[in-house]
């Protein structure tokens, strides 16, 4: 069974998802980098250190998630930058001046290189933090915050390094709605993956496209913890998955309704609260132009009941 750092790893490394990635985040959804602009780069950084007097060198590496080459279409004209990812399964305090040392290694990576080379340029070198822990970050996520008070006076000198944090939980809609491919399904069901309720409303509100890839399917079996079809190498069926998820939407919702309702006696007052989540919902998906099929299939909705709420969203 695969883990969650290799899914995650199978679905970020995509090229199509790491320059929509870049785009949505640096671009503002400009497709500026492009998948066949992409190279991916080896992983591991090893950097050359010479020992004094022998003459020698000893090698030191480190290992990163994934590295791209990117070509960058800026003013009729081809930039590059040096992509890292960082997919963080778990929040780490010490993941800022991980990232800090990653950059810096690569930097030198294109001194020694330019030195043995005597030719071309330094590039821009970019790292995201992925947050896929499940959990928001919480951790500072620059040298002030991570120092606290600094004097006035001494702190101009103090470089304030920052880490730039891709955290669903924190994302707002205009990043997020940034994204053009299954990225931007991956990234909000994520987010929303704390509270079902929303993830009930997103996929009912914004229907997804119709398959995703497999790699993404994998990723989000694993960290919304459902089960999504399997071995299917064409991709999955999103209307599937989303009657997976919300078929333990509604599950989970009776288990709470039934808990509340021991707990306060209201049967009365949860029957209203449902009937009123049914029609929200329905009149939604009928503003999306779903038609009454599709929204049964998605959310178990009686078609007579969804009639029902049409006729009378029709004759109000």
């Amino acid at each position: 069974m695969k883990t969650k750092d290799a899914l995650s790893k199978a679905f970020f490394g995509k090229p199509e998802i790491a320059a929509d990635l870049c785009n949505g985040v640096i671009y503002q959804g400009k497709a500026v980098v492009l998948p066949e602009n992409l190279k991916e780069l080896p992983a591991e950084q090893v950097c050359g250190w010479e020992n004094k007097g022998d003459g020698s060198y000893r090698a030191d590496r480190r290992l990163r998630d994934l590295l791209f080459l990117c070509g960058a279409y800026t003013d009729s004209s081809m930039d590059y930058i040096i992509l890292g990812v960082e997919l963080q399964s778990a929040v780490d305090r010490r993941m800022l001046f991980r990232v800090m040392e990653y950059d810096a290694r690569q930097y030198m990576l294109q001194l020694q290189e330019r030195r043995r080379c005597r030719t071309g340029r330094m590039l821009p070198v970019v790292t995201f933090v992925v947050n896929l822990s499940g959990t928001p970050w919480g951790e500072p996520t620059s040298v002030h915050a991570m120092l606290g008070d600094i004097d006035p006076q001494l702190k101009p000198f103090v470089h304030d390094y920052r880490m730039n944090l891709l955290d669903p939980f924190s994302m707002g809609d205009n990043i997020c709605g940034a994204f053009c491919t299954e990225l931007k399904t991956v990234v909000n069901c994520l987010r929303f993956s704390r509270d079902r309720r929303q993830l009930k409303e997103f996929l009912t509100r914004d229907v997804p496209q119709e398959t995703v890839s497999p790699e993404a399917a994998g990723l989000l079996s694993e960290f919304l913890n459902v089960e999504l079809p399997k071995g299917q190498k064409e991709g999955v069926n999103m209307c599937q998955a989303m009657m997976e998820i919300l078929r333990e939407t509604r599950d989970e919702g009776k288990a709470e309704g039934i808990a509340a309702g021991r707990a306060e006696g209201k049967a009365e007052g949860q029957t209203e609260g449902r009937d009123a989540e049914r029609e929200r919902v329905v009149s939604t998906a009928l503003g999306r132009n779903l038609s009454p099929r599709d929204i049964h299939l998605i959310t178990g909705i009686s078609l007579k009941t969804i009639h029902a709420i049409r006729r009378k969203l029709h004759s109000a």
